[in-house]
Formats: structure tokens, C-alpha cells, sequence
């Protein structure tokens, strides 16, 4: 139970995401009696029990709950409804970033030919049976505008039922290119600004050491009309990647954005500090300060955000875990997490010979480094946050690495302002 300082006595389930308001003293009285001798509950509050239970308000046993847990998130994670393939024709940039974490990777090459007709006979044989979503990743997919083309007329000439995704700089995203979204099944895009002009130009460059934040936002402004005039279905999230040394211009453009471009949704992306991370910006250390940031974000400016909602929603945390997923790199191998594109120990197999490192692959898909870590297991908050970053835990058990991985909600001091921020969205049917 939690005291609201505007809401009074709330009662919220952690798994379920289920409030109760518990201002009404007779109300009060008797759940307390429930919760103090649960296993003696007399005739007069068995209906409030049983309503209780049924609304997902109270648990009969702890163990149920972990039943629960153990069974949405497996079932998620081997859901064939969740099938994804994340392509990455080329490691290739027209920018230099100064924090991107595929600095130092093989960055020039592009997916040849032959790998080509090799990743079109292994999406036959394993995708082609039902609905799959796309995604152009890299790098810069839009070097390789022609590998999209080919592959959407691929899908589409084998009948494949398939919708796409991209993400890009938006440097390359000339009208032409807008225009041609639709066909090729393209639904969802994603662009990253890292803040107001100045702050931007300073760290997404070109090669030249030109800025690109003025070609980013004219070529965002041709993609809103086309949006606009065409009713095209089209979601475009503008990603603002947020660290300690930018943070406070991030209100500025959210409010811009909204703005300037309503049919947009604006978000804040997480720069973190990693044990290996050499890069020039001022990472948050950990998940708390980033709870920090968001918390001031909703308090002062009144900008909400979803990660602040302690809403049970990351039983299934990310793609890596799910064996209907694949992620291929230029060469045609294949790897669980983004985060490990290009770095060869990582690889679990290729587009040839298939999944090959059953290790790793366990280590992921068994949820031994999620919700059944033992660490994790018996967390209190384990349902909101999954057991946290798979490949950030992965790096931890293997390499020795000390990252944070802990939602900001198992301190008290974030749950207790989250849940509260929780019932004014409820309240308000946000």
C-alpha cells in the first residue's frame, strides 16, 4: 500500500498494474484485517476478498504470482506471432557520431550479392509461412536504398506477408524516398536528434565536420506533409538522445516538435554509461538518474513519458530472447542483440549454415538472464521490469563488467512518485 500525498491510501498490484482507492475508512479497516489474517477471513469481508482477487488486487499465494510471471513471459517469448527479422545491409555511415557504439567495428561493407541470395532462401524457408516484421537497421540502411528496394520486391513477389520499420539519420531521406514508403511496406520510422541546433551540430556530423541538423529537420518536414496530405500510415518516433550534459534542453524540443510536427512522436533516448564505454558525451551512470531526468521532465514541464509508469509491460524485454528473431549483419551472420552487430564472438551462426551457438542462445532464450536470474527472482518489481537488459546482464556474468541494470523502481523513493504519476494517468484516462 502507498500513501499519496494528492490521492491518499492506494493499494496497486505489481503484476496486474490494478489500483484501489482506500479512502474510505470502513473500506480501510477491512482490508487491513484481510492483509493481517489472510488465512481467517470471516464471512463478513469474504466478499471484499473474493473481489479482490478477482480484480487482480490481491494475490491468494506467492507463488501464484511467480506462476504467472514464468508463464506470460515464455509464453511471449516463444510466441510465433512475434517474429522479426532486423537486417542490416551495411555498417556503413555518412555521419561521424562521436559516441557511436560501432566505433571501431568494419563499417565500409556492404551486403554482397551472394549474401543477398542467401538471406532471400533463408527468409523462404523460415518467415514465409505467416506475418513478419522487417526492420532496416545499420549503419545507414538508406546507403543501400537499392538492398531495400530488392528485398521489398523479393516479399512481395513470394507472397510474404510482411510490414517494415527503418532507422535512419533522415539525411538521406530525399522526398523521392518519402514517396516510395508505401511500397515498400514501410509503416514505422525512426530518427535521432541529439538536442537543440548547437548540441546537435556538435556531436551528429558529417565527415566534414558539417552539422546536419537543419537537413534532418527540413527533410522531417517534407515526411510530415507527405503524412499529412496523404493520410499515409506512417508512424515517425523522433528519438532526443538525452545525457547529463544536454538534459536540460530537452523540453525545448519536445515542445517544439509538438508543435511544428503533431503527427510525430517525440521520446527521450537514454545515453548510459557501460564499463567499456569510451565515449565523449556525459552518460548517465545508471537507470536512477535517467528516473531523475524524467521525474523533473513530468514535475516541471509536464511532459510525461511511458518509462516512468511502473505498468507490468516488460515481461518479454526485447527481441534477443525470442527464437523467432533474427538479426543478420552484412556477412550474412546472425546475432541476438544489436548491440553485438559486427563483433564476430558474439555471432550465433549464419544465413547459411543457421543457429549454431546453442550456449549462447540458451543463455538468452531461457530467460536465465532475465526474470529467472537469481537475482532477479524474488524481486518485488520483477513483473515491471523483466529482469532488466538481457545483453547488459549477458556482458556482466561473461566479461566481468559492472553495469547497472536495476529499474529505478525497486527504490522506493522512484516507485512511490511513478505509482503516483501511474493513477493521475488513470484517473484522467490518459
Amino acid at each position: 500500500m502507498y500513501v499519496s500525498p494528492r490521492h491518499g491510501r492506494l493499494l496497486f498490484n505489481l503484476l496486474s498494474g490494478a489500483f484501489l482507492e482506500l479512502n474510505d475508512e470502513e473500506l480501510y479497516a477491512r482490508v487491513m484485517s484481510i492483509k493481517n489474517a489472510p488465512d481467517d477471513v470471516d464471512k463478513e469481508n469474504s466478499e471484499i476478498y473474493d473481489s479482490l482477487v478477482e480484480n487482480g488486487i490481491l494475490c491468494e499465494r506467492d507463488e501464484i504470482n511467480s506462476n504467472i510471471v514464468d508463464y506470460v513471459t515464455l509464453s511471449r517469448m516463444f510466441s510465433p506471432e512475434e517474429r522479426n527479422i532486423v537486417i542490416l545491409p551495411t555498417l556503413g555511415c555518412n555521419l561521424s557520431c562521436s559516441y557511436c557504439y560501432e566505433s571501431g567495428k568494419t563499417k565500409d561493407k556492404m551486403m554482397s550479392p551472394n549474401i543477398i541470395r542467401a538471406l532471400k532462401a533463408y527468409i523462404i524457408k523460415e518467415y514465409s509461412s505467416s506475418h513478419v516484421r522487417l526492420h532496416w537497421y545499420g549503419g545507414e540502411p538508406l546507403l543501400a536504398y537499392d538492398i531495400i528496394k530488392e528485398f521489398s520486391v523479393f516479399m512481395k513477389g513470394h507472397s510474404i506477408d510482411y510490414d517494415a520499420s527503418i532507422v535512419t539519420n533522415a539525411v538521406l531521406l530525399s522526398r523521392k524516398i518519402i514517396e516510395e514508403l508505401g511500397d515498400l511496406n514501410i509503416t514505422e520510422v525512426q530518427v535521432t536528434l541529439d538536442g537543440i541546433k548547437e548540441t546537435h551540430d556538435s556531436r551528429r556530423k558529417y565527415k566534414t565536420g558539417e552539422g546536419t541538423y537543419e537537413v534532418i529537420l527540413r527533410n522531417l518536414g517534407i515526411l510530415h506533409d507527405y503524412i499529412e496530405h496523404n493520410e499515409a500510415n506512417i508512424k515517425v518516433d523522433v528519438r532526443v538522445n538525452v545525457d547529463k550534459m544536454n538534459s536540460d534542453e530537452y523540453h525545448t524540443i519536445f515542445n517544439r516538435f509538438k508543435e511544428q510536427f503533431p503527427k510525430f512522436t517525440c521520446y527521450p533516448g537514454l545515453l548510459r554509461h557501460y564499463s567499456t564505454c569510451n565515449s565523449s558525451v556525459s552518460c548517465f551512470a545508471n537507470l536512477r538518474e535517467y528516473a531523475d531526468f524524467l521525474l523533473y521532465q513530468y514535475e516541471e514541464y509536464g511532459i510525461g513519458s511511458m518509462d516512468i509508469l511502473p505498468i507490468p509491460k516488460k515481461l518479454f524485454p526485447c527481441m534477443a530472447v525470442s527464437p523467432y528473431t533474427t538479426i543478420v549483419g552484412p556477412d550474412g551472420e546472425l546475432y541476438l542483440c544489436l548491440k553485438d552487430v559486427g563483433d564476430e564472438k558474439e555471432s550465433i551462426g549464419n544465413i547459411i549454415e543457421g543457429r549454431k551457438n546453442m550456449a549462447l542462445i540458451a543463455m538468452y532464450g531461457s530467460g536465465y538472464l532475465t526474470f529467472k536470474n537469481p537475482k532477479c527472482a524474488n524481486c518485488k518489481v520483477l513483473s515491471i521490469c523483466g529482469g532488466g537488459c538481457p545483453n547488459i546482464q549477458y556482458r556482466n556474468m561473461m566479461y566481468g563488467e559492472n553495469n547497472d541494470n536495476c529499474s529505478p523502481f525497486k527504490y522506493s523513493k522512484y516507485l512511490d512518485k511513478c505509482i503516483d504519476i501511474y493513477y493521475d494517468y488513470i484517473s484522467r484516462d490518459l
